[in-house]
């Protein structure tokens, strides 16, 4: 899922000059940042091969503040 796929990462990419400085809590910048590297190589994943494929599943960041890890929080 990108940015352009997700209006919320979209928003936090748009305005990381306005959150991302000494001013807002360490925390917030780091689930910002962990939601903005959800399901991409930046988080690591798992190569699941076979003989004629192979698939990298790439892990989540189980942030509160990421649209997808943060709403199935939410439902359990």
């Amino acid at each position: 899922m990108s940015s352009r796929d997700d209006p919320i990462k979209a928003i936090l990419v748009m305005t990381i000059d306005k959150w991302d400085h000494d001013g807002t809590p360490e925390a917030v910048r780091n689930n910002f940042r962990k939601a903005l590297d959800c399901h991409t190589p930046a988080m690591g994943g798992t190569l699941y091969a076979s003989d004629s494929e192979q698939y990298i599943g790439h892990d989540t960041c189980k942030s509160r503040q990421c649209t997808r890890c943060g709403s199935r929080g939410t439902l359990d």
